[in-house]
């Protein structure tokens, strides 16, 4: 029988899930937001695609169930897409404890 590799980079992950163009470094205002709103900081289990229709701006694509689970707690997609498909360009900054 032949041995399977496991998908073990984001590479793979993104491959597996017919994402075609992504960038694996996440930006920083995104990676901020996220940890404001919900305490993560999600490095792992995320690209940012420019697959279309979002070819400028790009959007975070989970790679993971707990990516997914996460990006759905975030309010900006509570309701569904964004106006225009675009993120906030004033993001909330958290309170220093």
């Amino acid at each position: 029988m032949p041995e399977t590799n496991p998908l073990t980079n984001k590479h793979d992950l993104a491959a597996a899930a017919g994402i075609r163009t992504f960038d694996t470094a996440l930006p920083q205002q995104w990676l901020d937001h996220v940890r404001a709103l919900t305490g993560e900081y999600p490095l792992a289990g995320f690209v940012w695609s420019y697959d279309p229709p979002f070819t400028v701006f790009g959007r975070p694509s989970p790679l993971t169930e707990s990516a997914t689970a996460l990006l759905a707690r975030l309010p900006e997609f509570l309701g569904g897409p964004l106006p225009d498909d675009q993120f906030p360009t004033d993001l909330p900054v958290a309170a220093a404890p």
